[in-house]
């Protein structure tokens, strides 16, 4: 055997070695992929019948998909609520439904890229003088909000009636105070 022939045999040798090698890695990852994620193996069917038997969807629509699920309906009724909304009394009445009222307790945080949580820039007098409004409502109270200006700038509070008063609200504070009369 001369110097060239064995050379051949040896490159040979590693192409196939490697080949060989690259068929198991190969082979290995589409064990990997088969084996269960955080120990669930739930697929989508699995998932879909378990969701079914506990009751908690009725079907699941998918692209070219839909799964439906017969159940009985013992009796259907439309009910209609009608919320009846009124405005405060007396302004006794809304310093006492403001001191129940957390809204101005709230502070809006967002975790940081360090993970440290940190109280939101974008969390401000529109989003309190909206919560405000909207908690109001679910009360059963009218309650707007308006735009003012304070040091030059706007700012957004909530207005409410009382009587033939008007009165603002600072929803961060709970501060009301006298506007104007109605008439």
């Amino acid at each position: 055997m001369n110097i060239r022939s064995s050379w051949l045999y040896v490159c040979i040798s590693i192409i196939l070695a490697l080949a060989v090698f690259g068929l198991v890695i190969y082979n290995h990852s589409f064990v990997q992929a088969e084996l269960p994620v955080n120990n669930f193996d739930l697929g989508y069917e699995q998932g879909f019948k378990d969701g079914c038997h506990q009751e908690q969807i009725s079907r699941i629509e998918s692209p070219g998909t839909i799964h439906y699920v017969d159940r009985e309906v013992i009796k259907e009724v439309i009910v209609e609520k009608h919320i009846e909304f009124g405005e405060f009394t007396s302004l006794e009445q809304l310093r006492a439904w403001l001191a129940e009222d957390d809204t101005d307790e709230y502070i809006h945080l967002v975790a940081g890229n360090d993970g440290v949580c940190r109280q939101s820039d974008n969390y401000d007098c529109d989003d309190y003088a909206a919560q405000l409004q909207l908690r109001a409502a679910k009360s059963g109270f009218l309650m707007s909000v308006t735009i003012i200006e304070e040091q030059g700038k706007p700012h957004m509070i909530n207005l409410a009636c009382i009587g033939n008063n008007i009165c603002y609200i600072e929803p961060q504070t709970d501060e009301v105070w006298f506007y104007c009369h109605r008439d």
